[in-house]
């Protein structure tokens, strides 16, 4: 009788860090179940999602990779904020595909709220109503969501890392005219303080 040992190790007992680091296409998808220590789940979520745009496979592969990232790497509100904020100031040029999937999926979001917000408004003024109301606010919310993301892309690229008060003040705004000025005024801007934010 031939008996095999098997050395069995869990993803939760491997280092994240480390295998963001490795050339094996699955090692940054597969490091949002690992354990962190010198980072937090939104800097790991954000580092795999850089490594795998640099990853050499097709699309297809590609999304089954970051869907991965996506399942198993779930954030608060307030992390989702800070990933944002985060992605939108990077300068890879590869990574700019995947903030605009978040500015999809933000408009989505936008629209499922405006919708599930219609819907509970029409039961008193009439469903129709209520969700033609609803799809309205979400596509409101989306493009004040895609407009910020634009914002906060050109601010970076014009004027390095923002500071926490600004991109706080920027994330609290809510009214895409707002935007719209801003985006006109980083343009013109030689400085920060010229966007007198």
């Amino acid at each position: 009788i031939i008996t095999f040992r098997y050395t069995s190790i869990g993803l939760p007992d491997l280092s994240a860090e480390e295998y963001l680091e490795k050339e094996n296409i699955l090692a940054p998808a597969l490091s949002v179940l690992m354990q962190m220590k010198g980072m937090n789940k939104v800097l790991r979520k954000l580092k795999a999602l850089e490594r795998l745009v640099r990853v050499p496979v097709d699309e297809a592969r590609r999304f089954l990779l970051t869907s991965v990232v996506e399942k198993y790497s779930k954030l608060t509100p307030e992390e989702e904020e800070e990933f944002d904020s985060l992605s939108v100031q990077q300068e890879a040029i590869e990574m700019k595909e995947y903030v605009t999937s978040y500015e999809k999926r933000g408009i989505k979001i936008g629209i499922s709220q405006g919708i599930e917000q219609g819907i509970e408004k029409g039961i008193e003024k009439g469903i129709s109503q209520g969700i033609e109301k609803g799809i309205a606010e979400g596509m409101i919310q989306g493009a004040a969501r895609g407009k910020r993301d634009s914002l906060f892309k050109l601010m970076y690229h014009k004027f390095g890392i923002l500071p926490e008060k600004i991109i706080s003040h920027i994330n609290k705004m809510e009214d895409p005219a707002d935007f719209d000025d801003l985006l006109v005024r980083v343009l013109d801007a030689q400085t920060l303080a010229d966007m007198k934010l």
